[in-house]
């Protein structure tokens, strides 16, 4: 059966995997990845029940995209907020329900979790205008922009 469901320790080879995709993707593909920090980070998210992972599994019980986020207080209250650190969907599935899917989840168990407001992003520059296109449809407000600067950059 296909569906939605909360992230377990038995998925974290698959989620490895679909991170390194998305890292490879991503503006921050020229980062290196310590494989070590990125599997103890995983492994810590899907046992701390701040966060919030949660995958799509097709029928054939692989993982096709996923939303990793977080709910906390903000910085200056004791107000709780959600935010993602990653919603990915595999390239063959986007177009799909799947995000849709992920996100309708991820406000449910944040709004559960006591946040009264989502942040989500779009940070990792994979289709920014599909991206912005997605989140305004579904009521979200854009605010704000990231701006980035390369303090050491590569010898050219």
């Amino acid at each position: 059966m296909s569906g939605i469901r909360r992230a377990t320790s038995n998925d974290l080879d698959h989620l490895l995997i679909l991170l390194k995709d998305l890292h490879a993707e991503s503006v921050y593909s020229n980062i290196p990845i310590d494989e070590n920090r990125l599997k103890s980070f995983a492994s810590a998210c899907i046992i701390d029940p701040s966060y919030i992972w949660i995958v799509y599994e097709n029928v054939g019980s692989q993982i096709d995209g996923f939303l990793l986020g977080y709910v906390r207080p903000y910085f200056f209250s004791n107000e709780l907020g959600a935010w993602d650190v990653a919603l990915y969907v595999r390239p063959a599935r986007r177009g799909s329900m799947i995000a849709f899917r992920l996100w309708r989840e991820f406000k449910a168990r944040a709004t559960a979790l006591g946040a009264r407001t989502m942040w989500l992003g779009t940070s990792a520059g994979i289709a920014p205008a599909r991206t912005q296109k997605f989140y305004t449809g579904l009521g979200m407000v854009e605010l704000g922009t990231l701006y980035r600067l390369s303090l050491n950059p590569e010898p050219e």
